[in-house]
């Protein structure tokens, strides 16, 4: 995972084979957004990921999934205190 103030990438491996017909945007999003992913600001607010862009690349019995996208705004790092995937927290640290 990398953030700038400017935008994010994610990367991840998911254990399932990417199926034949797979290649339309309802079943990718099986992949990329297989749970609630969204950002968490020190003020409390938060900007939803699901709508990000992104690829899935199969691998074997895996798939290798990219989501990434340019913020509509500029997020100084000190004001992105988490991201959420799932039940995942991954707190956002500047030091």
């Amino acid at each position: 995972m990398s953030i700038s103030p400017l935008s994010l990438r994610i990367d991840y491996t998911v254990d399932t084979p990417v199926q034949p017909g797979d290649n339309t945007s309802g079943a990718l999003d099986r992949y990329l957004h297989p749970q609630e992913m969204f950002l968490t600001l020190t003020d409390g607010s938060r900007i939803d990921l699901t709508g990000f862009g992104g690829g899935v690349q199969p691998e074997g019995d895996t798939a290798r999934c990219e989501i990434s996208s340019v913020f509509d705004r500029i997020l100084p790092l000190d004001t992105i205190e988490s991201i959420t995937i799932g039940e995942a927290v991954i707190p956002v640290t500047t030091s």
